[in-house]
């Protein structure tokens, strides 16, 4: 009995010892997470307060060629409204966010990344006709320590959009030249 009682009182011992695991991390992330999902639903549907969701200093780094290295959050408001103007967006179904990693200790540190297909679509106009594409995105979020937004990274084809949009313009001009000659001959 004393054995049984000896091994016991040392695992109580052991067991004191140990500090309690700390999930800090993984519960920033799923709170990061809950963020970045009201905030990818604010942004398709146009009704986005940055406020709520930014840092004071928070900046956006764009991807694309030509684009600078990082943008204000004001010059992001700008580009959303361009955007939006000329263009729906329907954020993937069951987004599956990934923690992230402090780079230097590779360690969860709260950040939030997900993969996703976006669906983009645009009007017609009387130069072009409806359509739309998908748009294969990764977006990383860094957070402040008040769980606002303070660096988001996105990575997608968006200048493919543009080329696709004016490649099917390009399709129907020259579709409409050829019945503008076909009348022309007609007539004759």
């Amino acid at each position: 009995m004393k054995t049984i009682f000896s091994i016991l009182s040392l695992a109580l011992i052991f067991s004191a010892c140990n500090p309690p695991e700390d999930n800090s991390a993984k519960e920033a992330f799923e709170r990061n997470s809950q963020t970045v999902l009201a905030y990818l639903s604010d942004w398709q549907s146009e009704s986005l307060d940055y406020d709520k969701y930014f840092a004071e200093n928070a900046y956006y780094r764009p991807t694309a060629i030509g684009t600078p290295d990082s943008l204000s959050i004001e010059n992001m408001k700008e580009e959303d409204k361009m955007g939006w103007a000329a263009l729906d967006f329907q954020m993937p179904e069951n987004i599956q966010f990934l923690p992230g990693v402090n780079a230097e200790t590779k360690e969860m540190d709260g950040s939030v990344r997900y993969y996703g297909d976006w669906t983009i679509s645009w009007a017609a106009t009387e130069d072009s006709e409806a359509g739309s594409v998908v748009v294969k995105v990764y977006d990383s979020f860094d957070f402040d320590e008040n769980g606002k937004i303070a660096f988001v990274q996105t990575y997608g084809d968006w200048g493919g959009i543009a080329k696709h949009m004016m490649k099917n313009a390009e399709v129907e001009a020259e579709a409409l030249d050829e019945e503008s000659e076909d009348s022309e001959e007609e007539m004759e």
